[in-house]
């Protein structure tokens, strides 16, 4: 009774106006008035007063199925669409009390064993009918709410309150089994059962602020409220035992079997209450703990994370758990820098205008983001109190900015964000004097403030976990990085597998080519072309300008057009014409190519070539002894549609021991540590010097030369190389 009274007081003083909170509070209320006529029933000696004090006992009962489900219908949000059937319970409440207080519900009372029970009149059938119709109809409104929650937190509040409520609903089967001698002497237990109800609702309104009540639980009352249900199991053994099985036993066999269970009990309850108080403690946030050794260990634990959105898991889990907090909110550093991007948060949030606990949400996609209002996503680093934190490197802390003048600057800026937010503290995670991520802290779960102990130990928090978050935020630059080298890599390994993979064997000549790609995706191309005309051979050496995935785009794409080209043309000249036509109507000038087309023709020992701007021809005739430097002239591919004033077809005499030799501009253009250039001179003695070599061994000496050149420099364009020898 008097718990009952306590709580029901307790909801309606924290806000009077809440309709919610009113009638939660004369429910209790009328529990009370309820239970305090029956115990005051079963205590006056006078039987006219105990049958007074019965009827107005029940005269309370009568109104507590009704405020029940008036209750419910308020907090799952049915009170519009209940309000007729409300009125309608509430109105034969009324009608009947007159009833209640006569003759027709409690006719008469008898005692019976130690107390005191009433004989049911016609109402009291009544009464229990209307009992257990509105006990369904409060189960019905409660499985409904349930099931048509949104919200994790009304979820949970709802499902613990609907086991109050079937505890309760079985203190009424109790006490009418007890009336209707089903079970004699078993109704004066529904009182444990009620007590029962009311601690599940103290449960709920400390552990998941069940109608919006902001409390927490005194420690003293807590172990107090704890015991009384740890001493609650024993007290309902020890009244079956009385009332069932020692009853008939002599008195000093009953008193050692009382004994004997006792300290059973005893060692039961000393091992229950051990393993039980720290849970509670916890449960409750209540445990005392180490701050330095425990937030030690947070930063131990997320040490190791290295993808930003489990570091922002882990970090917001582990402090909320260590340190009770009510919320938490977790920024980093945009790349811009301009402002710190909410990736996550903890706690509650704002629902249909009530505060409810939303969980740990992380916002790392789009969509996610969009859920977020801008005010909610970010924080400008140019607002003052943002400067102020990325200045000073320190913990801002909401009670200091509300109360000291060094702050008039940020105050109001800050006092937005903190009420806004329902942040208490802002803590800079730091690595060499550069804020990487902000950390806001909300309310204790507890309620207490925090100390300088709690800052200074954040402050340190923050110094260690930004390294981590630093190095969280560069794993993903990198994990990016390696994903695009990845599919440069992937991309260079197609290319490769376009140009030939061996040197052709052709009547009447020796070929070799090799392309020495840069690090990524170029656009350097040969090939080795077998053409319609019996005993010819295509000879093909390509340029694209620039690096990267268009330019192998725009290689293979010339690859495609040449081949099929050179199986309907005969003409080097009219190859590379419509080569043209076809390039650039595809990159439309954005992009060209420099390409040599030569054609060997055995029956009159000739090379028939036509250039695209490529590189100059380097000639060795073996008769003179002289090497010859051809200017290969005309225009690039894909510049304009019509380039056919700037292409010719020109033959090269090719005799007896002969070479060609066709390169790139990675090679002429290769530079060492200097800036110094390879060059075409270079090229040219490296070839003349070595003529004696194979066409595969001349060209090896060659990209050897140009690598030795080099040396630790980056290669910065492919190499490829073509050498032709006539045999």
């Amino acid at each position: 009774m008097l718990v009952n009274l306590a709580i029901a007081v307790f909801v309606i003083t924290k806000d009077r106006k809440n309709k919610v909170n009113l009638t939660f509070g004369t429910l209790g209320l009328t529990i009370g008035g309820w239970s305090f006529g029956s115990f005051i029933g079963n205590f006056v000696s006078s039987p006219a007063l105990q049958l007074f004090y019965l009827r107005i006992c029940h005269s309370f009962a009568f109104f507590v199925p009704a405020l029940c489900y008036h209750f419910c219908t308020l907090i799952v949000g049915n009170t519009e669409k209940r309000k007729k059937l409300v009125r309608f319970i509430y109105i034969s409440c009324l009608l009947f009390e007159p009833f209640v207080l006569s003759g027709l519900f409690v006719p008469a009372i008898e005692r019976y064993g130690r107390y005191i029970t009433v004989v049911p009149g016609p109402v009291m059938y009544i009464f229990m009918a209307f009992f257990f119709l509105t006990f369904m109809l409060i189960l019905a409104e409660l499985f409904t709410g349930i099931i048509n929650a949104r919200v994790l937190l009304r979820k949970k509040q709802l499902k613990v309150y609907t086991a109050a409520i079937i505890i309760a609903g079985f203190a009424g089967l109790v006490y009418f089994s007890g009336v209707l001698r089903i079970i004699p002497d078993i109704y004066i237990t529904d009182d444990y059962f009620l007590v029962v109800y009311f601690f599940i609702s103290a449960y709920l309104i400390v552990r998941y602020r069940f109608m919006e009540i902001d409390t927490v639980v005194h420690k003293t009352l807590l172990w107090v409220s704890t015991l009384i249900m740890l001493v609650l199991p024993a007290a309902l053994i020890e009244l079956a035992l009385i009332n069932f099985f020692l009853k008939d036993l002599p008195a000093s066999t009953a008193f050692k079997v009382n004994l004997a269970v006792a300290s059973i009990y005893l060692m039961l309850f000393v091992a229950y209450y051990t393993r039980l108080r720290p849970r509670i403690d916890h449960l409750f946030r209540r445990r005392k703990y180490d701050y330095q050794t425990i937030l030690g260990k947070v930063a131990e634990k997320i040490a190791t994370t290295i993808n930003i959105e489990e570091l922002t898991r882990q970090l917001l889990d582990e402090v909320c758990e260590t340190m009770y907090l009510r919320n938490s909110l977790f920024y980093v550093i945009s790349k811009d820098e301009k402002n710190y991007a909410l990736l996550g948060r903890r706690g509650y949030k704002e629902v249909a205008g009530l505060k409810q606990y939303a969980g740990l949400e992380i916002y790392t996609t789009d969509e996610e983001k969009k859920k977020l209002s801008g005010s909610q996503s970010r924080i400008g680093a140019g607002e003052a109190f943002c400067k102020w934190i990325i200045e000073h490197k320190d913990v801002l802390d909401k009670d200091q900015v509300e109360l000291d003048a060094h702050y008039e600057d940020i105050k109001q800026g800050a006092g937005r964000y903190f009420k806004d937010n329902e942040i208490d503290l802002i803590v800079p995670l730091v690595l060499e004097n550069k804020v990487y991520a902000l950390l806001g802290l909300g309310k204790k779960e507890n309620l207490q403030p925090y100390t300088l102990k709690d800052v200074e130990l954040l402050k340190k928090l923050g110094q260690e976990a930004g390294v981590t978050v630093f190095n969280a935020l560069h794993y993903e630059d990198l994990a990016e990085k390696e994903r695009m080298d990845e599919e440069m890599r992937m991309g260079r390994e197609i290319q490769m597998t376009l140009l030939p993979h061996e040197s052709p064997r052709i009547p009447g000549i020796s070929v070799a080519g090799l392309m020495q790609p840069a690090k990524e995706i170029g656009g350097d191309y040969y090939d080795f072309i077998s053409v319609p005309q019996k005993g010819s051979f295509g000879i093909v050496i390509g340029d694209v300008s620039g690096k990267g995935v268009a330019a192998g785009l725009l290689m293979a794409m010339a690859k495609t057009a040449i081949n099929t080209l050179s199986q309907e043309e005969v003409s080097p000249r009219q190859i590379l014409l419509r080569a043209n036509q076809i390039l650039s109507q595809h990159i439309s000038g954005h992009k060209f190519m420099t390409m040599l087309y030569f054609l060997w023709r055995p029956e009159d020992k000739t090379m028939v070539y036509s250039s695209a701007g490529h590189e100059h021809i380097l000639v060795y005739h073996s008769q003179s002894g002289q090497l010859e430097t051809i200017l290969s002239g005309g225009f690039m591919l894909g510049m304009l549609s019509d380039i056919d004033g700037f292409l010719e077809e020109k033959q090269i005499k090719f005799e007896q021991n002969d070479k060609i030799l066709l390169y790139t501009d990675g090679v002429t253009e290769a530079q060492n540590q200097s800036g110094e250039r390879f060059g075409l001179e270079r090229v040219q003695s490296i070839f003349k010097s070595n003529i004696q070599k194979s066409p595969q061994e001349l060209m090896q000496v060659i990209r050897d030369e140009v690598y030795s050149f080099i040396g630790n420099y980056p290669q910065y364009d492919d190499i490829t190389l073509i050498l032709m020898e006539k045999s």
